[in-house]
C-alpha cells in the first residue's frame, strides 16, 4: 500500500485518525497548516508537513508519487469560529482547498479521497426519531452560524462528482454527527460564543456529586457515536479503493435520560451518588437519528462502543490527556468549568 495522506492532522479528528492507522500499520503522513504538534507526531513514528490549503503551490511539499489515500479534514468549523472570523474562510478553506486537494490529487495519480460531510446539509429532517437515510437530499440551511459552511460543504461535494466523472477520482463522503471523544476544551462556539458541552456539565458535576439537571423531554433520542466507532468506518472507507459513495456515521443514537444515568454510573462517587431532575417545563434539546444500514452492508460496519462503553474511555482520556501536546491539558481549561444551568452558558 502506498502513503496515506491525512490533511488536518492536529484537528479533533486529524490526530486520532494518524494515531489509528498508524497503529494499523499504513504508511501516515500528518499535514498541518502549521507546526503544532510535530513533536507528537514524531513521537508516534509519523512524518509531518506542513502546507496551505487554500495555497496549491504549498501542496509541492507532499509527495508527488505512491499516494494511496487522501483524507481530506482540513477546513474552518462553525464551533471553532470566532465572530470576527471571515465567512470568506469557508469557501477559500473547504471550496478552494477541496479543489486544490483534487487537483493535487490527479496530478499524483491518487485515485481515493475521504471526505467528510456536515449532519446539517439534513437539518430539514431534524427533531424525528425516524433515522435520516445516507441517500436524504442535501440541502442547504439559511439561518444560524451553519448556514455558510453546509453550502461550502455542498458545493465542494458537487466538485467531487466532477472530478469522479472527469478525472475518475473515488471518493467516500462520510456525514458525521458529534463524535464523541475527549478534549480538554470542554466548550464549542456557536455563533461565535463560548458554550459549555452538555454532557461536560454533567460530567463535572457527577464527579463533585451534584444534582444533574435533565431539560425538556427526556425520552428525546441523539446521535451518538464515539471516535474508536468513527475510526473504524474510516479504515473501511479507505480499504474499499473503488467506493464512490456517502455513508452516515454514527451508532443509533442514545435517550438523554440513558445519556445522564450512565454519566452518573461511571463518573459519581460510590459515596456521593448525584440526584438527577428532570425539568419537562424546560426547552427540549434536538432530536435526530441516522440510519446506518448502508454503512453496515456497504462498509461492513459493526459498531463496538455503546454510550457507556464511551465514557468509560473518556474517563480514561480524562486521566491520561494522550494528545496535551497539541491540545494542552484538562487544567488549562478547569476554571470555565465552574458552571452552573445557565441557558447561556451551555449548548443545548
Amino acid at each position: 500500500m502506498g502513503k496515506v495522506i491525512v490533511l488536518g492532522a492536529t484537528g479533533t479528528l486529524g490526530l486520532p485518525i494518524c494515531r489509528y492507522l498508524k497503529e494499523k500499520g499504513y504508511d501516515v503522513l500528518a499535514v498541518g497548516h502549521s507546526n503544532r504538534g510535530e513533536n507528537l507526531f514524531n513521537k508516534l513514528g509519523v512524518d509531518f508537513s506542513r502546507i496551505e490549503i487554500s495555497d496549491f503551490s504549498s501542496f509541492k511539499a507532499l509527495p508527488q508519487k505512491d499516494v494511496d489515500c487522501v483524507l481530506n479534514f482540513a477546513g474552518c468549523l462553525p464551533a471553532m469560529m470566532k465572530k470576527t472570523d471571515s465567512n470568506a474562510m469557508y469557501p477559500d478553506t473547504i471550496i478552494k482547498g477541496t479543489i486544490n486537494v483534487l487537483d493535487y490529487m490527479n496530478n499524483v495519480g491518487c485515485k481515493k479521497l475521504i471526505f467528510p460531510q456536515s449532519v446539517y446539509d439534513v437539518h430539514y429532517l431534524f427533531g424525528s426519531a425516524n433515522p435520516i437515510s445516507a441517500d436524504a437530499e442535501r440541502r442547504t440551511v439559511y439561518t444560524g452560524d451553519h448556514s455558510i459552511y453546509v453550502t461550502c460543504k455542498n458545493a465542494a461535494i458537487d466538485v467531487i462528482k466532477y472530478y469522479k466523472e472527469t478525472y475518475g477520482i473515488n471518493t467516500t463522503i462520510l456525514r458525521l454527527p458529534g463524535v464523541y471523544q475527549y478534549h480538554p476544551k470542554p466548550y464549542i462556539l456557536i455563533d461565535g460564543k463560548k458554550r459549555i458541552k452538555l454532557e461536560r456539565v454533567w460530567i463535572e458535576k457527577a464527579k463533585k456529586g451534584e444534582p444533574l439537571e435533565v431539560w425538556g423531554d427526556k425520552n428525546r433520542i441523539l446521535e451518538s457515536v464515539c471516535i474508536e466507532d468513527f475510526l473504524q468506518i474510516v479504515q473501511k472507507a479507505i480499504d474499499k479503493k473503488d467506493d464512490c459513495d456517502i455513508y452516515n456515521v454514527g451508532n443509533g443514537g442514545v435517550t438523554i435520560d440513558e445519556k445522564v444515568k450512565a454519566i452518573r454510573d461511571v463518573f459519581c462517587d460510590k459515596d456521593h451518588i448525584s440526584k438527577i431532575i428532570y425539568r419537562p417545563d424546560m426547552p427540549d434539546s434536538t432530536q435526530y437519528v441516522l440510519d446506518i444500514e448502508k454503512t453496515k452492508t456497504g462498509l461492513g460496519y459493526k459498531p463496538q462502543y455503546d454510550w457507556r462503553g464511551y465514557l468509560e474511555n473518556l474517563k480514561w482520556h480524562m486521566q491520561n490527556q494522550p494528545n496535551k501536546d497539541i491540545w494542552g491539558r484538562f487544567e488549562d481549561y478547569y476554571d470555565l468549568l465552574n458552571i452552573s444551568n445557565d441557558e447561556e452558558r451551555f449548548e443545548k
